[in-house]
Order: structure tokens, then sequence, then C-alpha cells
């Protein structure tokens, strides 16, 4: 007969919110293994005990004892949302798995706010890297399960950084406890927020952002840097053209993208906007350009976009390998860049935008030296109505060769 282990979500953490399954399970297993506070309730009761959450661990203890038919593996609110059940199943091969659903803090909390639950956004910010700012900003409510007051006080510093400090989170306090406590803090609140674990919280953001894909009029963003008869625009990828160029990069969630050449920011900002889950490098040698980006980071509140100052490829180590390369400036570095991008990720998307044709030759002699064929060519020539006294006139934006290389090939 084979030796049964329950992967057994016990909920928030009092009988009261067990499920009488999880609780029959309980009282028949041999075994109970957990967190040490999952297992206080039961350690006078005479039952083998194993106080990890490591699988490996786990799976050892259980493989040395004797005698026995049941374990149950104790796991704070459900086995499907943010649990280590599946690691657990997968270190327990050879014995008879069985997960047993628990009631999560989703469900718990949101009824104690008297809050539906099927519409919002939910993210883990204990142990998990996550872009919450994205999140918040995008969605009404937004439930994030949380561990530590350090997380709170993160998050606050974060809302107050982009100016959404009208976000109101609403916090449950050891739920499930007889001490629990709802709290409901404002952004500035939570940056000294103090409260004891466990706890989650749902962040309310009055006024989302609700653009699926948004359009950025190219007026929008922070160009001139300087002051006085010093001001100047810094370069800018126009809305016609970076739009396309976004669409030929193909980015999706978990892309790894360098803007190189990033000038405003403005394809970061948007490639950041489109793919909330992506990291964003924009890359740019000008410091006060540099500086720009971050000013329009904030102003679109755009937390996954990292600034590195620096000329590529110099300042590429370190960073992430890419998944997506796009080139908007390379300040004649354009093959080294091409070649360090490859050397990084033989599989990377590229993605140019030349203006010159000394460029455009240039990068096609770089192809047909590495025996890259299978490349996309597009020019685009763009213009935009401009009222001259009663008529409309069509005015002419400077024609752009975007150059898409799929994956790039090592020799």
């Amino acid at each position: 007969m084979r030796k049964t282990v329950y992967l057994t979500g016990i909920g928030t953490g009092s009988a009261l919110g067990m499920t009488l399954e999880a609780a029959k399970i309980i009282r028949e297993a041999d075994i109970l293994i957990g967190a040490d506070r999952l297992l206080e309730p039961y350690r006078k009761n005479g039952r083998r005990i194993l106080c990890s959450w490591k699988p490996q661990e786990i799976r050892e203890f259980l493989d040395t004892q004797e005698n026995w038919q049941k374990a149950a593996v104790l796991l704070s609110g459900d086995v499907g949302f943010y649990s280590g059940a599946s690691k657990t199943a997968g270190a327990l091969e050879g014995y008879d798995v069985k997960m047993v659903p628990g009631i999560s803090s989703v469900p718990a909390l949101c009824a104690k706010l008297s809050l539906p639950w099927q519409d919002m956004k939910l993210i883990s910010l204990h142990g998990q890297k996550v872009n919450f700012i994205a999140a918040i900003r995008d969605n009404r409510y937004t439930f994030a399960l949380m561990g530590k007051s350090g997380e709170l006080q993160q998050v606050g510093e974060k809302l107050l950084e982009y100016g959404m400090d009208p976000v109101i989170a609403h916090i449950g306090v050891r739920l499930g406890y007889e001490d629990e406590q709802i709290v409901h803090l404002t952004a500035r609140e939570l940056t000294a927020a103090q409260l004891p674990s466990p706890f989650s919280a749902v962040f309310e953001n009055p006024k989302p952002q609700k653009a699926v894909l948004r359009e950025i009029p190219d007026e929008e963003f922070i160009r001139i840097t300087g002051g006085g008869t010093f001001a100047r625009p810094v370069p800018m990828t126009k809305s016609e053209v970076r739009t396309i160029s976004l669409q030929k990069l193909e980015l999706s969630g978990g892309a790894v993208l360098y803007d190189i050449g990033a000038g405003t920011g403005s394809v970061s900002i948007q490639a950041a906007l489109q793919c909330p889950d992506a990291l964003i490098y924009a890359i740019e040698k000008k410091p006060e350009a540099a500086d720009l980006i971050r000013r329009n980071r904030i102003r679109f509140r755009t937390d996954n976009v990292t600034v590195v100052e620096g000329l590529a490829p110099d300042c590429l180590d370190g960073l992430e390998k890419p998944t997506h390369v796009f080139i908007g400036g390379s300040s004649g570095n354009i093959e080294n860049i091409l070649e360090t991008a490859g050397r990084l990720n033989p599989s990377v998307r590229i993605v140019i935008n030349t203006v010159s044709l000394e460029t455009l030759a240039q990068v096609m002699e770089i192809l047909r030296k590495r025996n890259i064929r299978d490349v996309q060519i597009v020019q685009i020539s763009a213009a935009r109505a401009e009222l001259a006294g009663n008529y409309h006139l069509m005015k002419s934006l400077n024609p752009v060769v975007v150059i898409t290389i799929p994956q790039w090939k090592s020799e």
C-alpha cells in the first residue's frame, strides 16, 4: 500500500478558517510537517513532527521514517496561490501525493473588506520580484501577498516617488487569529508602517490607467535640457516610428530590452507601459539625456525602466542578458554593439533605426560578413498635417529605415 502525503492548505491560520477536509486529514495523519507557526497547535498530541518547508528535507525525513501511512504537509492559505506545494510535490516522486485546497488570504481579506476579487490584479511581494507599481497604476484594486513591514515601507516610498499619493492600502494583519485587525493607510503612512506578520494588502487606486496599448503623443515627453538660451531638445524617436519599431521588437512578458541611445527614453517608456513584466535598460551616454529619462520614468510611472548612463557596448557589463535590443543611436559603435549583443545572447532579437545612408550601408555590410540573411527592412515615411492659414498642409518627418534581425547567430 503506497504511502500518502497530503499537501494541505490550512487557510489563514486558525481552526475556524480551515476546511473540514483539511481538519480531517490533520487528525488522521501519522506525521505532520510544516513551518513552526503552523505546527504550534499540534505539538502536544504525540505525533511525529518535522519543522521544515524545504522539499528535499521533507523527502529525506519521510524516507527515513517507519510505520506510517499518511503524512500531512501544512501550507498556509491555498496550495495553488504562491505556495510551496508544487516544488514539494516535485520532490516526492514515488509517494501518493494529494493536493488539498484551503482558503487563501485573497478571499479572506476581500470578505473583510466587502470587496469582490474576481477582477483584482493578484501579485506577491513576499520573496518575489514584481513590478508592483505597474500593477497598482493599471488597476483599481491590486491584492498583494506580503511578509514583512519593510515591504510596506518600500511600496509607500515608491508610490510617493511616482506621485501616486491617492492610493490607499487596506491591510489585513494576522487574519484568522484572535488579534487580527484591518488597517487602512495612505501611501505616506506606509513609509513608517510597523505591522506584525503575517499580513496582506489590497491597494486601491481611485484613478487607474485604463488604456491597454496606449499611444503616447510626442508632446507628453519631457525633452528640453538646460534653460534660457542654453535650452535645447534631446533627440527622440517619433510616435509613428516608435510604434512600428515596438511592433517589430515583439516584446513579451519577462523580456529584457536594451534601448541603446535612448535619448528621452520614449522607446523605453512605451515598451515599459506595453510590457509591465519586462525589464527595460535605457542606455544613454549623455548625462543630460539620462536625467530626462529618469524624469520621464517618474512622469509615466514606469518602474521597470532602469537608466544606464554610459557608452555602449562598454557599459553593458553586469546587466542581465538581453532578449531584445533596440538601437536608436550607436555613436559610431554599431558593429561592436551588435557583436556584444550577439555574444550575450545568440538568439537576441534586434531592431535598428537609422536615418543616414552611411549607417544603413554599415549595418548591411556587417550582416553580409556574418551571412545573416533573415532580415526585415522597412522605410517609414510619415507626414503630419499642420495648419497654415485656412488650410492643412502635410509636413514630412525624416524618413527612417527600420531593420529587424529576428535572431543573431554566432559564427
